[in-house]
């Protein structure tokens, strides 16, 4: 809105902002632990090679991570890295499992990436 006192304009403009594209890259090889066993999981997330900032969330078999009092595990990217240390159950059986790394903002679609872990 504007107005000078004598003349008074209210107009409003429509804006749709499409959400970029994210880049999202575990970074952790050799996934191979045991039951109990404490993983870091490392992820980098970048925009045209740009490292940018946001909340990532890692999945193990597209359920994601939790902590001890069973809350989800959100982790922080900063500067494009996302790293969080995870105790495997005890409980794990043996096998393969997927790991995933889920990125999405306010301003990013959602991006993930997927690597194996293996139990044995």
């Amino acid at each position: 809105i504007f107005t000078n006192g004598q003349y008074t304009i209210n107009t409003s403009t429509t804006m749709n902002i499409e959400k970029r594209d994210a880049n999202v890259q575990i970074t952790t090889e050799n996934l191979n632990a045991s039951q109990g066993d404490k993983i870091t999981l490392t992820a980098r997330v970048t925009d045209n090679g740009e490292l940018i900032n946001g909340r990532l969330t890692f999945k193990l078999d597209n359920e994601s991570l939790e902590d001890d009092n069973l809350e989800f595990i959100v982790v922080d990217v900063v500067d494009g890295i996302a790293t969080v240390e995870y105790t495997l159950p005890n409980d794990i059986t043996t096998g393969t499992y997927s790991i995933s790394a889920v990125f999405e903002s306010a301003y990013y679609k959602r991006s993930s990436d997927e690597t194996t872990l293996i139990i044995g």
